[in-house]
């Protein structure tokens, strides 16, 4: 016999199933788990959580809300299974990441909601379609279109409470090491994506479930769309999800921040952020490990995209005190470069020529280096299948924008836009 409580859940899905078909499309993936959580100190922060397969609800949480609030919840769930949020946490501190990512979520559903009233202000035959949040929700307009990543540099850690302490916030109830806060913002966690036999998920299965649900959140909104129930605001996120619009030069230096062993400084406010009219710390770090970027010599890479990325480079040896070596590879590696702030500026000089494989980099670099990098970024088309194993170090792939590739087997990938 069903409980109160799932019954309630199974009534706010499919009600958004009729209302607001994207969300419900995309809370219809998931398994439905009753979870108490009686390892989080507070009753009162004992709400949700959702982990890339199932969404797990406190039964005292859902009692408590009126059904469109509920509806609203289970929207702000999916959404961060919509932007594989349960995937991108890394080694950061899971509570803060938590936070961060409430804010992006809150920030792309308050944007729609805001969307949706000012057209029916202009159309009074039109019934906007508003998505309720708890108000405690977690929302600040200066973090408007930013990714997690970005918000998470910018937010202070949480202060830290009593319980099991931080962990990996990957498992579902007392001596998992979850966050022991539990959810500020009363409308649900995000935790990593759980692996198999309760060991964390391979990059592999995270890059399998990112990708899955980004066809999922594609085949929902053109399910609504064909319903003419999907937002405009959702309707261009849905089409920056599936070809992102982003710079790939701040996505590159995120990648660096959140890789690299670093704190903070007030000493030297960070000047990218004045624009904004913002006054926040900068990288300061004394023991970044080397940085390796490699360099695809196959022939597919242009002197104008080589130009753009060593401007880039340069300027992380500007920021950071690394030094980064660079290595040449088409089929083999062909030539290795050395860099150091006082060798700027950089030039990038393509060596070799001829097909591809990927892998001979990793080889030469557990052959080779005296230590272990921080981070690999690959300058490369991925019109290969030769990628490797995967490192036991970060990957980024610079994707040079000509073909249309196959997501690489591991690793995080940006495409590379030129002239911009």
């Amino acid at each position: 016999m069903k409980s109160p409580s799932m019954f309630k859940m199974q009534k706010a899905r499919s009600s958004l199933i009729l209302d607001q078909p994207f969300f419900g499309s995309l809370a219809l993936k998931t398994k439905l788990i009753e979870d108490e959580m009686l390892y989080i100190p507070n009753p009162e922060q004992r709400t949700m959580w959702t982990d890339g397969v199932s969404i797990g609800y406190c039964p005292a949480f859902v009692d408590s809300l009126p059904i469109d609030q509920l509806k609203g919840v289970l929207c702000h769930e999916v959404m961060h299974l919509a932007n594989a949020h349960q995937c991108r946490r890394g080694e950061r501190d899971p509570q803060r990441w938590n936070i961060a990512a409430d804010y992006a979520v809150n920030s792309i559903i308050e944007a729609s909601n805001d969307a949706e009233r000012e057209k029916a202000k202009r159309d009074s035959k039109y019934t906007a379609i508003i998505v309720p949040l708890p108000p405690e929700r977690l929302f600040n307009s200066a973090f408007t279109n930013m990714e997690a990543e970005a918000i998470y540099n910018l937010i202070p850690e949480p202060p830290q409470g009593p319980g099991p302490g931080k962990g990996n916030g990957a498992g579902n109830g007392p001596g998992k090491q979850e966050p022991n806060l539990g959810d500020p913002g009363k409308c649900g966690e995000v935790r990593d994506l759980p692996g198999k036999d309760g060991q964390a998920a391979s990059e592999s299965d995270k890059a399998q479930n990112a990708q899955d649900w980004k066809i999922a959140t594609q085949q929902a909104a053109q399910a609504a769309k064909m319903a003419g129930k999907l937002p405009g605001n959702l309707a261009r996120y849905v089409d920056e999800l599936l070809e992102p619009v982003v710079d790939w030069r701040e996505a590159l230096r995120q990648f660096i921040d959140r890789t690299a062993r670093n704190d903070y400084t007030w000493k030297r406010p960070n000047p990218r952020y004045f624009s904004r009219g913002l006054i926040l710390p900068s990288l300061y770090n004394q023991e970044m490990p080397p940085l390796v970027v490699a360099v695809d010599t196959s022939g597919s890479i242009t002197k104008d995209d080589l130009q753009q990325f060593a401007s880039e480079i340069d300027d992380i040896l500007n920021q950071y005190p690394t030094n980064v070596t660079v290595i040449y590879c088409d089929t083999k590696v062909q030539h290795v470069e050395e860099f150091t702030a006082e060798t700027r500026p950089i030039r990038l000089d393509a060596k070799g020529g001829g097909g591809t494989r990927f892998s001979p980099v990793w080889k030469w670099i557990e052959e080779n280096a005296e230590e272990t990098p921080c981070a690999v970024v690959y300058l490369a088309d991925l019109a290969c299948s030769d990628y490797g194993n995967e490192p036991e170090y970060p990957t980024l792939w610079v994707n040079t924008g000509k073909y249309q590739a196959s997501p690489p087997p591991f690793g995080e990938v940006v495409r590379l836009k030129p002239g911009h």
